[in-house]
């Protein structure tokens, strides 16, 4: 007896939870999805170009370039060293690169959810309550073939 009424009361709680599905909620949803993960790829990419172009400034208008004269055994030289990006170019370069490339899994699944609203959009919805059941007679036109034997 208990068991019956716990399969009763566990139907009654389970119905409204499959009766409440409707497509347009789900296109809704992977729209919206598509939305924010499109944002978020495209602030990656340009926060990320950002911190390129920065660093590109800050590498160009460094001034590392110095000669330089060693006399301390007596030999003078003059040395001219290599013009190296100080490290906050590189290290804003090399963050922009990675910023930029994290982008690219956002829109891989803004991509995918674009297209999965789509297809639910796509799919033809038969609803069944908007169809009208009647009991009179239609007459359906059509082409006739008798063949007697």
């Amino acid at each position: 007896m208990h068991r019956l009424v716990l399969f009763i009361l566990l139907q009654f709680y389970m119905v409204p939870s499959f009766g409440q599905y409707l497509k347009e909620d789900e296109k809704e949803f992977y729209l919206r999805k598509n939305k924010r993960q499109s944002t978020t790829g495209n602030v990656l990419v340009l926060s990320g170009a950002t911190m390129i172009i920065v660093g590109a400034i800050i590498a160009g208008t460094s001034s590392s370039g110095e000669s330089s004269s060693d006399s301390s055994n007596g030999w003078s030289a003059n040395i001219d060293v290599p013009n190296i990006p100080p490290p906050e170019a590189v290290i804003l370069i090399l963050g922009g690169i990675t910023t930029g490339l994290i982008s690219i899994p956002f829109y891989v699944s803004a991509s995918i959810n674009k297209k999965k609203a789509m297809k639910i959009t796509l799919q033809p919805d038969i609803n069944l309550s908007k169809i009208h059941w009647s009991t009179k007679a239609h007459c359906n036109l059509g082409l006739s073939l008798k063949i007697r034997l």
